[in-house]
């Protein structure tokens, strides 16, 4: 028997002038893998919302969602379905906390459905040694990393023992590391105790290769169903070429080197795209472009603007020490730092280690403990916020948070509006044109998906014209063709003379844009060099390209590097 059926829904978000879900029928059978995938805006998010009653969206909707058998939207029906049996974690981990305190967190769900005192403390002491949360249990959750965050929402869903977990976006908070355990959790719980999982995701390079059935959306629709080696079939052969971009990385590079597929095993993770690279070299050596220090082989030149040691420092940090409260370890420890005139610098690391305090300092948002910050010249604890709004654009990690209007043309209005001197009506539309946002403009900005979110607050950031700009994940929630936009984007402006100081977990975006690469550990910079220097060197810390070819190019990042060694 299925565990979930979804019989031709439609739904519309009020005022709405086109349906979010167009006629979907789908059954999704206990224990299934199922992984939702598709452009930013497509629909995953509210259908995923469609199968948790209590976070249902409001709006005009036909069709039917039934939890074995029983139809989830009628009053009467839905107190059938045991509490918890659905447990959902979402996009924004501060979305789905409560309370202040970890422990509390743990507990509030359990408590809330009336378990005894016993059941409740087994539980937790459970789910806190699975996690290996034990020595972060008492502390506030406010002060959790984005990371922690996810990890204490997970276990606050798998403590009331669910029988169907959603996940909507889990590792977008996540370092790669962390992202590569948290899946691994997702599948040994889904191997291990039969739970079905369904879950919405763009980092397919992690996702695809656990998954046992793919679903591809479009404009609300399904456009495809089947297991991961079709799902990249499709996304290769597809008419729509973007969708090559949600190819995990060994994919894209067997398509670009293999001659026409003829009953060959497609590359869907490390493993196998080694299995295929190797032999695929020793067929292929005579053809490679003999090895070279010039680094021009390895990137285009023309993606990155000119840099030199010589050009004027715009953000310089001497020595800066920083903790929240007194009680607290430092988060920054005497770190140093500088980013030059139209540097791309990417910071990487841990969660927890200190990168977006260190971004929210260089905004002006916190004052070091010690320690001295220069912003163009200038000290930064003497600049006026006239002078701060006029030089630095920063764009969050949780978007919601940048967000005050009811409408998306509201809050583009409203930014625009602060630019001294300007048209802000030109302005807007000039931002909603580079951006594509028409078809938003309507729309509450809690209304967006996660990526639509993200591209409304970097045009709203945009829009004060910065001369640097300031980025807290700007990938997280993008579909990998939005990715592939902003990247072009971003380029845009850096080869305009922008100067971009950015703090992400996405590898693969640091490697094909990044400058220069610095990671921070323990509140300190650990490393720092140019995205070849810096990614050849790591074990675990690269992308999966170099991890598949490092034997034979070591310093090779992303599939563009090593289609250039071949004439």
């Amino acid at each position: 028997m299925e565990k979930l059926e979804v019989r031709d829904l439609y739904f519309a978000f009020p005022d709405a002038d086109t349906h979010a879900i167009h006629g979907i029928s789908l059954e999704v059978a206990e224990g299934s893998f199922v992984l939702i995938c598709g452009s930013t805006g497509c629909g995953k998010t509210t259908l995923l919302r469609h199968m948790k009653p209590e976070l249902v969206p409001v709006g005009v909707r036909k069709g039917q969602v039934l939890y074995k058998g029983i139809e989830m939207y009628t009053d009467i029906q839905t107190t059938r379905i045991p509490p918890g049996d659905i447990g959902m974690v979402m996009q924004h981990p501060d979305s789905q906390i409560v309370m202040e305190n970890v422990r509390q967190e743990l507990v509030f769900g359990l408590e809330n459905l009336g378990f005894d005192t016993p059941t409740i403390r087994s539980r937790m002491a459970e789910m806190a040694h699975y996690f290996d949360m034990e020595s972060w249990m008492d502390q506030q959750t406010d002060g959790l990393s984005g990371g922690q965050k996810q990890l204490l929402n997970l276990a606050s869903v798998l403590v009331l023992q669910p029988k169907v977990l959603l996940l909507d976006e889990p590792t977008a908070q996540l370092d790669p590391i962390a992202a590569k355990q948290f899946m691994e959790t997702i599948r040994r719980l889904n191997q291990e105790l039969g739970m079905t999982v369904i879950m919405s995701e763009h980092r397919l390079d992690d996702a695809l290769p656990i998954v046992d059935r793919v679903l591809m959306m479009s404009e609300g629709t399904i456009i495809f169903d089947g297991n991961p080696t079709a799902a990249a079939m499709f996304m290769m052969h597809e008419p729509r070429k973007h969708y090559q971009a949600y190819l995990p990385a060994p994919a894209k590079l067997f398509f670009a080197l293999e001659e026409p597929i003829v009953k060959k095993i497609v590359p869907l993770n490390v493993k196998e795209g080694r299995s295929w690279f190797d032999p695929w070299m020793s067929h292929h050596s005579d053809q490679m472009i003999a090895p070279t220090s010039d680094k021009s082989k390895l990137r285009d030149p023309k993606s990155l603007a000119p840099f030199e040691d010589n050009q004027q420092s715009l953000i310089r940090m001497d020595e800066v020490t920083f903790r929240y409260a007194a009680e607290e370890p430092l988060v920054l420890n005497r770190l140093s730092l500088e980013v030059k005139c139209n540097e791309w610098l990417a910071l990487l690391g841990g969660n927890a280690s200190g990168k977006s305090t260190l971004l929210h300092m260089a905004a002006g948002l916190h004052k070091p403990l010690k320690g001295q910050i220069w912003i163009n010249g200038n000290e930064l604890k003497r600049m006026s916020s006239k002078q701060l709004y006029r030089t630095i654009g920063l764009l969050p990690q949780n978007p919601m948070s940048y967000f005050v209007c009811d409408t998306v043309q509201e809050e583009l209005m409203l930014s625009a509006q602060r630019v001294e001197g300007s048209d802000a009506t030109q302005l807007v539309r000039q931002m909603i044109s580079k951006l594509m946002l028409e078809s938003l403009l309507k729309r509450h900005p809690h209304d967006l998906s996660g990526g639509e979110q993200q591209k409304l607050a970097l045009g709203c950031v945009l829009l004060g014209q910065p001369r640097i700009l300031l980025l807290d994940e700007p990938t997280k929630g993008l579909d990998p063709d939005s990715k592939r936009q902003l990247v072009m984007m971003l380029r845009a402006l850096h080869q305009e003379g922008l100067t971009l100081l950015m703090v992400t977990h996405d590898v693969e975006f640091a490697a094909a844009t990044a400058t220069r690469c610095t990671l921070l550990f323990d509140g300190e910079v650990a490393s720092s060099g140019t995205p070849s220097e810096f990614f050849s060197q790591n074990y675990f810390y690269t992308t999966s390209i170099n991890r598949m070819v490092r034997h034979h190019l070591p310093e090779a990042l992303i599939e563009e590097d090593v289609i250039r060694l071949w004439r």
